[in-house]
């Protein structure tokens, strides 16, 4: 069994149950100047966070937008889990 096996072997115990990947990002937005405070990013201007669930295929089954750039992930993430 060649090492690259091994490791995906491994590996594989830990994800066995998974149905995919779970990520967040910033994305820019453009929002009116009274409310931009919040949708400050850390880097750039105004963006929003976006949520996403992919499938190990690379096909979206789930995105949440919308949350002010300033939004903690696990807000967020609390947000997504309790519209399910």
């Amino acid at each position: 069994m060649h090492l690259e096996e091994k490791v995906i072997n491994y590996f594989f115990m830990f994800i066995y149950d998974c149905v995919g990947a779970i990520d967040g990002t910033h994305v820019l937005a453009n929002v009116p100047v009274e409310i931009q405070g919040k949708f400050r990013g850390r880097k750039e201007g105004t963006t929003q966070k976006v949520l996403a669930t992919i499938t190990f295929n690379l096909k979206f089954i789930y995105a949440l937008a919308g949350w002010e750039g300033s939004a903690h992930d696990s807000r967020v993430l609390g947000d997504a889990l309790s519209r399910l």
